[in-house]
This record gives C-alpha cells, sequence and structure tokens, in this order.
C-alpha cells in the first residue's frame, strides 16, 4: 500500500499545509455558503429534483473542516482541530435551521423520494464516504490541484442528509430525521478516518519543525485520536448493518409478495392485477389489491391468494380485494338488471360441481398413501392451523413391522403441500410391531386344482 501512496516532501507538505489551513476557518463566507447550500438543498429535496441537490453538494463548504480534521489529527495541530470541529458543529447547527424554517414557510412538504432516499443509509453508503474520503486526501497530497474534491462532496452528500433531519422535524417524521442524521453521521465518520489514513501513509505525522519530546507527546495524541476514529468507524456499522438487514428482508418479501399475486392472478380467467399495496402488522401480513376483471369473482379466488402467501412467505395473510368490472359494450348493449332478487322459487338447473375434499381427508388419504409404501397402518392423526407460523400441523401415529425411513415425515409434508397449498409440518410417531414368521401367516397360494378356476 506503501507503493501507492509515496512519502511527499517537506515542500509539498508545507504547501498542503497551507491549502487546507487557508480553506477551514469559520467565517462570515463560510456562514453564508452553509446558508445558500442548504436553501438550495431543502428546495430540491421538497421538489424532488435532483439537479438542485447536486448544486446544494457543490455549494456546500462543509468537507473543508471535515478533511481539514482529519488533516490535523495526523498532524497534530490541536488549534486546527479545534476550529474544524467548532466548523462543522455550526455548520451542522445553520444548516438544519435553515432547512426547518425553509420547509415551514413553503406550502408542499410531502416525504419526497429523494428525500426517503437519504432516511435508511447502509454500509454501502460507508464504503462509498470512505472510498471518496481516501480520493479526496489522495489527490489533496499528490496532485497538482485538487479537482477531486467536488466529486467527493457529490459523491458523500454532506449537506442533503442534513436538510432531511429539517424537514422530518417539520413534517414530525422523526424516523426520516433520524435516518438523515445517521447518514450524515457515516459520511462525516468514513471521510475522516479515510482521510486521516492517507493523509498518515503520505507522510504527515507531525510538524516539521518541533523538538522531539513534543513529537513524541504529540505522536501519542495522534494515535489516541485515531483509535477513536476507528472506534467510531465500527460503532456505525452496527446500525448500518441492521438497516442493510432489514432492507434486503423487505425486498426479498416484497418480490415474493410480488410473485405469489401475479402468479395467483395469472390462473384466474379473465382477471388481471392492476396494483397492490401491503403492511406488516401484528405479525401478519395485510395486503389490499386491486384487479380488473371480466367475471364477478367470489371469496374462494381470494382463499387461494391467501393460501400460496402463506405458503411463500410463511406468515399468516389476510387480502382485501377491489374488483373493478371490465365491461366492452356497444350501442346495442342493454343495461344490467340490477333489482334484488326475490325469495321466489326459480326453475333453473343446478350446475353440478365435482366435490372437493376437506383438509381432513385430504390429509388422510395422504398419509395412508406414504405409510402404504413402507407396510406401515396410520393408526390416529389430528392437526391444527398455527396462525403465528401459518402452517398446518399435525400430529400422526402409525404402526407397522418395518421402520419407517428417515424421508416418511418429509415426504408426507411434500405431498400435503401441493395439495393444500400450504406450509405443513409433520409429527410422526411410530409404533414397531413384532413381525409374524412366514409359516404362521396364512398361506394365499390357490390350491392346484382351483387354479383354473374362473
Amino acid at each position: 500500500m506503501v507503493a501507492f501512496l509515496p512519502t511527499i516532501s517537506q515542500e509539498k507538505r508545507k504547501v498542503v499545509y497551507d491549502s487546507i489551513k487557508m480553506e477551514s476557518p469559520i467565517g462570515i463566507t463560510y456562514f453564508l455558503l452553509v446558508v445558500l447550500a442548504a436553501l438550495v438543498a431543502t428546495l430540491g429535496l421538497l421538489t424532488n429534483s435532483t439537479a438542485v441537490i447536486i448544486g446544494a453538494m457543490l455549494i456546500s463548504p462543509i468537507m473543508s473542516p471535515i478533511i481539514g480534521m482529519s488533516f490535523s489529527m495526523t498532524l497534530g495541530d490541536s488549534e486546527m482541530f479545534s476550529k474544524s470541529i467548532k466548523a462543522i458543529i455550526l455548520g451542522t447547527i445553520v444548516a438544519i435551521i435553515v432547512s426547518v424554517f425553509t420547509s415551514l414557510f413553503l406550502p408542499s412538504r410531502s416525504l419526497t423520494a429523494e428525500i426517503l432516499l437519504r432516511t435508511k443509509p447502509t454500509l454501502i453508503d460507508l464504503i462509498i464516504a470512505f472510498a471518496s474520503g481516501a480520493a479526496g486526501a489522495y489527490t489533496m497530497c499528490h496532485k497538482k490541484e485538487s479537482s477531486v474534491l467536488p466529486g467527493v462532496a457529490i459523491a458523500t452528500a454532506i449537506m442533503p442528509p442534513l436538510c432531511v433531519v429539517g424537514t422530518g422535524l417539520v413534517q414530525n417524521e422523526y424516523n426520516v430525521a433520524f435516518g438523515g442524521f445517521l447518514l450524515f453521521l457515516t459520511n462525516l465518520i468514513a471521510i475522516n478516518l479515510a482521510s486521516a489514513i492517507v493523509f498518515k501513509l503520505s507522510g504527515f505525522t507531525t510538524k516539521d519543525e518541533i523538538d522531539q519530546l513534543t513529537k513524541q507527546t504529540i505522536l501519542k495524541m495522534n494515535h489516541r485520536r485515531l483509535v477513536i476514529s476507528i472506534t467510531a468507524f465500527v460503532i456505525i456499522t452496527i446500525p448500518l448493518s441492521y438497516i442493510m438487514y432489514t432492507t434486503i428482508i423487505q425486498e426479498k418479501t416484497k418480490k415474493l409478495i410480488d410473485d405469489s399475486l401475479n402468479k395467483t392472478t395469472a390462473t384466474f380467467e379473465g382477471v388481471d392485477l392492476v396494483n397492490y399495496s401491503y403492511a406488516l402488522q401484528d405479525n401478519k401480513y395485510l395486503i389490499s389489491t386491486v384487479v380488473r376483471s371480466t367475471n364477478k369473482l367470489d371469496g374462494s379466488k381470494v382463499k387461494l391468494m391467501e393460501n400460496s402467501l402463506e405458503k411463500q412467505i410463511g406468515k399468516p395473510t389476510e387480502i382485501k380485494m377491489k374488483v373493478i368490472l371490465d365491461q366492452e359494450i356497444d350501442a346495442l348493449t342493454k343495461s344490467v338488471d340490477t333489482t334484488p332478487p326475490t325469495d321466489e322459487p326459480k326453475n333453473e338447473p343446478v350446475p353440478t360441481t365435482p366435490p372437493v375434499l376437506n383438509a381432513d381427508k385430504t390429509i388422510e388419504y395422504a398419509i395412508k398413501d406414504q405409510l402404504n409404501l413402507s407396510k406401515a397402518q396410520l393408526v390416529a392423526f389430528s392437526f391444527s392451523y398455527s396462525s403465528s407460523s401459518a402452517k398446518y400441523i399435525i400430529d400422526a401415529t402409525a404402526q407397522g413391522e418395518e421402520n419407517l425411513t428417515k424421508d416418511t415425515a418429509s415426504s408426507i409434508e411434500s405431498v400435503l403441500e401441493a395439495e393444500l397449498n400450504r406450509k405443513i409440518m409433520v409429527n410422526l410417531s411410530f409404533k414397531l410391531l413384532p413381525s409374524i414368521p412366514e409359516t404362521s401367516k396364512p398361506s394365499t397360494v390357490l390350491p392346484e386344482s382351483d387354479i383354473y378356476k374362473p
């Protein structure tokens, strides 16, 4: 790694030091740029404009004190370090205040996609900020011009997350505000650590004009600050890892729901899924669907959709379906009779439908079929439905002269899941009967004189 980060000369270190020190001080210009950047970023977030938000990232001056903080950590410049910390804190407070007042005076304060995009930071955001901070510090040390810093500002987006905090507070969306602030902390910690490492590997350890005793003291202080930065980096990975895990689970669940609804709806003649929404409440998925149909539907369709979903996601589901009747008419089409039906019996033929097996019969037949393969008999069984796990739990007792294989219970589960379209768990207990000697079994061979009898 050192080969990629050559140590720079004393003259170059002085140029870098003067450049960072010149951009780090707090003044009217700094606060003016913070106010303007926060104003532009808030307007961009509320109007859902990516271009406006990028403009705010370029205006924001908070990146300079962040670089100054990491630079002073490696150099041991306590004065620059305290000024950089002060600039970051005051800039953060001013940005949030400006965002709050801007949001208050705007008529439209909805949570746009650009706002929600910055409320769930993950490890990916941490990696982006770390890489961007390292690129910015490397450019400042080893290139003539720091042309990468604007790109770093865009990639890490320091200002927009702070404005998300302000808009979230105004709308009483504290989860949004917390997510925005967590993203800001993620970028701050990652940029600080990455820049400090690059500066250290590039030869910035202490000032060149100090004595050896003071140098040792400063090196110890720098070491403590670097340990603190690493600790903060490790700590911030904990919530980011959790958010990333929950996000992956939610995306996986959403895909399962989407695939299941579309697949089941496709089996209904003349029915198309328009849209749906879902929410998890009390460990149960509540799903609202809208379908377009050429025919009237009944509850059996909803039940099929619920069964398929419970099998896929392993949780209880409840589906409410709104049906949009799709009817093609012309000028000769007569109106539909909407008068309520009378109680008088009609002599219309009742359509015959094939009988449908009940769940208990289906379970009984499936168990018997699988046990017959092992020459065993079903003694008794019972089943119940667990709403918490969305499973049929079956307790069965069997007996036979030969032990069952380990796959018998799983085979029963597979057959029943296909039959009932539900998750199945089978608890099978088996009683081994004493084997009957072959000589004591009744003979099944016909007498020779009876072989040719019809």
